[in-house]
């Protein structure tokens, strides 16, 4: 393959896939050579695209980063730079650097090597000059990338340079220094397969190949070491509980019901001892505190508790059901394997303890299917009820045998004897792969983890308590605590050689960690100092005034309304009987009624109400109540904890009179008077004659009346205000599509609009006319921020990315477990990202550090359109809170549908900027088919029909051409007609779930580079840009109505060459304008029955809707089948050499029926064929 000619000072490195600059003294790669030939050797557009188009295909940034360092010494590359640094002697070692701190940091800290001062020394020959205790070396250095964050040095020889004549003394040191690039060039291979396994959800664990990469967590826990290889798409799977295959899973599923048995009897019994009385207790409290001891030094004062709510209950037992089905899997399912070996383990008494246990459920599963089969009818009634009773009794004992031999797997588990490794055990194998997150494919946070070592912990616990009753209860011990002691001194404690020892140094030392780890800021301010941003939550401070003022009154209704708590209350001076009603304060009587259900029917405390309205005002016997505590307890009470939890976490009792100094109640008061000023009614705005009310429903709940307010707040828009000129625009617009570039139609109108930084601004434009320069100009303009661009399909998506990369605009994927570089001019997020909590929180980051310059949102009209059938839809006015411009581009926006654009979207007084959007340099022609010709190649359907139509298309010169750049587009509505055609037509389809987003994507390639000339589609595929496609498809009526129809026919003719659009039709369609309940059908699905419908003119329905005036086909060039058919438009002479007409017209003559009417009009001339109507 003959390489292009590249431009002074660049050369092609064939063994690695990447371009040299030794002008610059780096290498490049697929995603950053756009940009460095543009800007800094100002090559165009074209050039550029030619460069490409020529070069085989380069390594993307991805695998560059993965580049490691060596320690061999290879031969210096010509054109990168040489630095002097230093290579690290130890074995296995390799680090290397350019820094002299660098290198004998490492040696200290990696290698435990003191260095000081004085142990330097630098003299003697190349290679050899090292520290006076052979710690490190020094060493020539090169590196392929010259970005920070990409550097990876590796040792090089310079000696050949320098005119070295023992080319043989040469040869045996420099031996196997020619496998070293090999090598390299595989580890390039290896970064490319990991990417793609990252992004399509499989691949292994990968290896940590550098300390760096190692966390002091992971390095103590060795959890990356054990994890190292496993396959990523079954860590999830090895643990999965069978409740979706309990049918598929009988014994897996009876096994974790016994598990639950098990563990529920352990939870009652403490239960009881926690809440019963002294006679009741099984265990005593000295036996508690034994059971919750996991040091040897001393006992532990706490005894062991019960867990609080079902919840929590439920949550421990299914982490001993997960390892159970872990063990299962792993041993019987073969899942985590390397090849035979067991990432456990299990000795020869958990073996037989699990074939027990098997063979019980096995029992158990046979009975209960045996019960279920019915008995038989010759049976009478009473030998039934007998026969059930029997029955009742086999099974209670298979579950009482079951349960027998789960707590003997489950105590094998425990009293595992880790004598060297300690992975060899079920359990610290099992928490290790709980310490892998697999939906975001990295390790847990060790905050987050923690819990899962204290469920395991409590459950051993309960199963040691459970074994330790029955042997009480059996007979074969006497004494309940001394077999609690004899089973914790030997498995439970933590300098004990079993599984239990390791999880509590494990989760003592995560309890370290997180506690010394401070977590990333959840609450910012922004810039402007008036606003808190949480997540995807902005607030200004006088909304929250309001949201908490909107709290208070409506706690205040509950209390003093519902509850009656303010009955006798008055905002003033009433008189009742001459005598003046005093106002009740509603903190005490809320602590009163709190009181009252706290402590009815208890002894010992009595309190007096006194409410008004009854007695002599001193309360009466009916206003008295039985309690206990004081009152302080009542305000601990309240506070939802109890009293020794309030005085021991929050520094004191609040019993103000006693457990407060005069200083103390002052800070009180002080705090008291900050919340009521805060809470208090906004002073009214000065300056303003008439100050708008503002509402209160948005705190209420609805949630959208705030998101309202906050997209129509004045003078809100902050982000980068600065604008640019057009004359600065116009030179961006030059280097990215060459000298000689200009604005297409509205263009420069649009633009003008971005760049002044209008709040609201959206842009109509037809399709091909050039929507994408609005996002990817303004992102390169100079201090232009961040661009947030938002498409809603996944095929848009992928052909954006294709189109910037050859454009050299630097765009960056949005994924949810890595944000984008700071200051990165473009990113592409898909719709269900942009409306997630994760993307709301990098946005309002960018937002709140005034370095978001734009949203926008491509293929807007979808909000009025796909609301239906795409719920996300709903949600992308979420986005308005973010104080920034928003940018809305679409192809289609009907003048009809501006005002449910504008609601949905919250826009107040957008700019806009529209065209024409109806495609007249099309041709559209409907052609109706007989669902049942006849001929050997036709299959009795309108697909058939099609096809066949289509496949007589594709033998015209323009498809059969080497090197065509000609395509075709064919749109259906079902994912079944997509199969058909794409089978019998021997072409690719392309719908939502016809592969994974890599599939898809490389499927639009292979058409895009001709492998596959037609491509079969849903809506799905709405958006994509090739200007060479000729014809669009439609078998059946168009699906979504106009508007999806011409954002379909949209796709042809972008290179101004013209195109078709033709819609099959079955025999006898006609055009209906009402739903099957008699209700109209929406103007967008009318104006598309009136356009495959006789019109006069197919386009004149079309134009109406599309732009609210009349359009009617103009020559012959662009006639629809109507105007010649009913000869409004005349036929010339022209010749341009174009068959497609023709050869459509003779594929539908052949599948035509004879029955069916036929008429052959004459087209232009140019076309030189017929087409049946």
């Amino acid at each position: 393959m003959a390489l292009p000619v590249l431009p002074d000072a660049l050369c092609y490195l064939a063994e690695l896939r990447v371009v040299l600059c030794t002008e610059h003294g780096s290498c490049y790669t697929g995603e950053s050579l756009p940009r460095h030939l543009r800007d800094q050797h100002g090559v165009s557009v074209t050039r550029r695209r030619e460069i490409f188009a020529g070069l085989p295909p380069l390594a993307c940034n991805a695998e560059a980063v993965e580049i490691r360092r060596r320690i061999e010494t290879v031969r210096a590359i010509e054109g990168l730079p040489i630095h002097a640094g230093y290579a690290c002697c130890a074995v296995d070692c390799g680090f290397l650097t350019v820094s002299r701190q660098g290198i004998e940091q490492h040696c200290r800290e990696a290698h435990g090597r003191k260095l000081g001062k004085g142990r330097r020394k630098e003299k003697g020959a190349h290679g050899s000059n090292c520290a006076d205790d052979g710690a490190y070396r020094l060493a020539k250095l090169q590196t392929l990338w010259a970005k920070k964050g990409q550097i990876r040095y590796f040792p090089v020889d310079i000696q050949h340079r320098r005119g070295w004549q023992n080319e043989r003394q040469y040869q045996e040191e420099a031996q196997g220094q020619e496998d070293i690039w090999k090598d390299i060039e595989a580890r390039f291979r290896q970064a490319q397969e990991k990417q793609a396994r990252t992004h399509g959800g499989g691949g292994l664990v990968e290896r940590h190949d550098h300390i760096s990469e190692v966390t002091p967590w992971l390095r103590q826990t060795g959890y990356h070491s054990h994890l190292q290889g496993l396959p990523l798409d079954q860590i999830a799977d090895s643990y999965r509980l069978p409740h979706g295959a309990a049918e598929q899973e009988p014994e897996l599923a009876a096994i974790c019901s016994s598990v639950d048995r098990v563990l529920r009897r352990s939870m009652a019994v403490l239960e009881r001892d926690y809440h019963g009385t002294e006679e009741k207790r099984q265990l005593s409290r000295l036996n508690s505190k034994l059971l919750n001891t996991f040091r040897g030094a001393e006992m532990s004062q706490d005894p062991i508790k019960p867990l609080q709510n079902s919840r929590s209950k439920q949550t421990y037992i299914r982490s001993w059901q997960k390892l159970a089905c872990y063990y299962y899997r792993v041993t019987q399912d073969g899942y985590l394997r390397v090849g035979n070996k067991l990432p456990f383990l299990p000795n020869t008494r958990q073996r037989v303890a699990f074939e027990d246990m098997w063979k019980a459920a096995e029992k158990l599963d046979e009975e209960e299917q045996r019960r279920q089969g019915g008995r038989e009818e010759e049976l009478g009634k009473e030998e039934e009820e007998e026969g059930g009773e029997e029955e009742a009794d086999s099974t209670e004992e298979l579950s009482h045998e079951l349960d027998q031999t789960v707590l003997r797997f489950s105590l094998a588990l425990i009293q595992h004897r880790l004598d060297v490794r300690a992975f060899d055990s079920v359990m610290v194998s099992f928490a290790a792969v709980l310490a892998w997150d697999p939906a975001s494919k990295t390790w847990m946070q060790v905050g987050n983890y923690t819990s899962y070592l204290s469920q395991l912990i409590y459950d051993c616990q309960l199963l040691v308590l459970q074994h330790s009753l029955q042997l009480v209860d059996s007979g074969k011990a006497q004494d309940l605590t001394a077999c609690i002691t004899n089973v914790r001194d030997s498995w439970l404690r933590n300098d004990t050689p079993g599984p239990v020892a390791e999880l509590l140094g494990t989760r003592l030392l995560g309890f370290e960690i997180a506690r010394n780890t401070v977590n990333q800021a959840q609450v910012r301010w922004h810039a402007d100092g008036e606003t808190i941003v949480y997540q995807e939550v902005q607030l200004r401070m006088e909304q929250l005034r309001e949201l908490v003022s909107h709290e208070v009154q409506a706690a205040r209704k509950v209390l003093e309304q519902d509850l009656c708590f303010g009955a006798g209350e008055s905002d003033g001076e009433a008189e009742d009987d001459g005598e003046r009603m005093p106002r009740y304060d509603l903190r005490r009587l809320l602590a009163v009624g709190i009181a009252i259900k706290k402590f009815s029917g208890s002894q010992g405390f009595q309190f007096d109400l006194d409410l008004p309205g009854e007695g002599d005002g001193e309360g009466d016997e009916a206003s008295r109540t039985q309690g206990a505590g004081s009152m302080p307890d009542v305000f601990h009470w309240q506070a939802s904890h109890k009293p020794a939890t309030g005085n021991a976490m929050y520094g004191g009792t609040v019993n103000f009179g006693q457990g407060l100094t005069d200083a103390g109640i002052q800070d009180y008061r002080l705090c008291s008077q900050m919340w009521h000023s805060l809470c208090r009614d906004p002073a009214p705005t000065q300056g303003r004659k008439h100050a708008r009310q503002e509402s209160t429903q948005g705190a209420s709940g609805d949630g959208n009346g705030l998101v309202k307010r906050l997209a129509f707040r004045r003078g809100s828009h902050r982000g980068c205000r600065r604008i640019w000129s057009m004359e600065e625009a116009l030179t961006v617009l030059k280097q990215m599509h060459g000298p000689g570039a200009v604005y297409k139609d509205k263009q420069a109108d649009a633009i003008r609009a971005v760049i002044s930084n209008r709040q609201e601004v959206v842009v109509v434009l037809k399709t091909g006319e050039g929507k994408s320069l609005l996002y990817q100009l303004p992102a390169m303009l100079p201090g232009a921020g961040t661009t947030i661009l938002i498409v809603p399909l996944v095929a848009l998506k992928q052909d954006t990315i294709r189109r910037c990369a050859q454009l050299g605009v630097e765009c960056t994927v949005w994924h949810c477990n890595q944000s984008p570089s700071p200051g990165c001019p473009l990113v592409v997020v898909s719709l269900d990202q942009a409306v997630q909590t994760t993307f709301f929180t990098y946005a309002n980051q960018l937002d709140a550090a005034g370095t978001l310059a734009r949203v926008v949102l491509d293929e807007s009209h979808l909000v009025c359109t796909a609301e239906s059938y795409r719920s996300r839809m709903r949600e992308v006015k979420q986005l308005r809170i973010l104080r920034c411009q928003f940018v809305f581009l679409t192809g289609t926006l009907p003048p009809q549908m501006q005002g449910p654009f504008e609601s949905a979207l919250l826009l107040q007084r957008p700019l806009y900027t529209r065209s024409i959007t109806t495609r007249i340099d099309l041709r559209y022609f409907v052609v109706e088919a007989d669902p049942t010709p006849p001929g050997p190649t036709s299959g009795g359907s309108l697909e058939a029909y099609a096809a066949s139509a289509i496949e007589n298309v594709m033998q015209g010169e323009h498809y059969t051409a080497k090197g065509s750049k000609d395509r075709v587009l064919i749109f259906v509505r079902t994912r079944s007609q997509a199969d058909f055609l794409a089978v019998r037509l021997g072409c690719s389809r392309y719908y939502s779930n016809s592969g994974r987003e890599d599939e898809k994507a490389e499927v639009i390639r292979q058409w895009i580079r001709g492998e596959s000339q037609i491509l079969v589609a849903t809506s799905a595929l709405a958006g994509l840009d090739y200007p060479h496609v000729r014809i669009v498809f439609h078998v059946g009526e168009p699906s979504g109505g106009v508007i999806d129809f011409a954002q379909n026919v949209g796709r042809a003719g972008r290179d101004r060459e013209g195109g078709y659009s033709v819609v099959f039709l079955p025999i006898g369609w006609q055009a209906g304008y009402t739903k099957e309940g008699g209700d109209l059908l929406p103007e967008n699905t009318k104006a598309m029955q009136r356009f495959l419908d006789k019109p006069r003119c197919r386009m004149i329905p079309l134009s109406m809707f599309l732009d609210g005036q009349a359009q009617s086909c103009k020559n012959e060039a662009t006639a629809c089948d109507r105007c010649l058919e009913l000869g409004l438009i005349p036929i010339g002479t022209a010749k341009d050499g174009r068959v497609e007409a023709r050869s459509l017209s003779m594929g539908a003559q052949k599948c035509v029926d004879g029955s069916m009417r036929e008429r052959s009009l004459p087209l232009a001339a140019g076309y030189a064929g017929y087409l049946a109507i």
